[in-house]
């Protein structure tokens, strides 16, 4: 009996060491008062520190499935993030809100842990929809920043993209 209740223990200290390891959960973890869509600045447990990793690409999709360089208020796109492995990550936006249902607590932020099947994939999707505002300054533009690893034993990768708004604009 002793040595079950210790092997559970046990596998939930390991469980919640891999748990905030990942970028996800690393922010609160560290600093209770850091903001939700914040992202890792340093190594933690056995990630190192976040390096840029140009190869974590963004694309980003009107309704009709055509890449978008600007964005317009109003408007609701696609964003897709890819690796070339299998990666978990967050993702925020400075402006708008991220996902098919944006969670109340944190609307610019989503975490990418698995996909459909529960494997950790190579590119995540979600929804990225720009509110209308009566002061264009705003949603001038909006930075998309991915922070992301491997595994828990290996460093962050983080990129960002940065999208402006266009000059003719009709959604608000």
């Amino acid at each position: 009996m002793a040595r079950s209740v210790m092997l559970q223990a046990l596998l939930v200290a390991a469980v919640l060491g891999y748990a905030v390891a990942f970028p996800t959960f690393f922010p609160t973890r560290v600093d209770s008062d850091a903001p939700c869509d914040a992202h890792p600045d340093q190594g933690f447990k056995g990630h190192g520190a976040p390096v840029e990793e140009p190869g974590l690409e963004f694309t980003v999709e009107n309704g009709d499935g055509e890449a978008m360089s600007k964005f317009c208020p109003g408007g609701t796109y696609t964003v897709t993030v890819a690796f070339d492995s299998r990666f978990k990550s967050k993702l925020t936006v400075s402006a708008g809100e991220l996902g098919e249902e944006p969670d109340s607590d944190c609307p610019n932020l989503v975490n990418f842990l698995t996909d459909d099947s529960g494997a950790t994939a190579s590119s995540y999707s979600t929804q990225w929809k720009v509110p209308c505002s009566e002061d264009s300054d705003d949603s001038e533009s909006a930075v998309f920043t991915v922070t992301g690893a491997k595994s828990s034993s290996s460093k962050y990768m983080t990129n960002t993209l940065t999208l402006e708004q266009k000059d003719d604009c009709d959604a608000c």
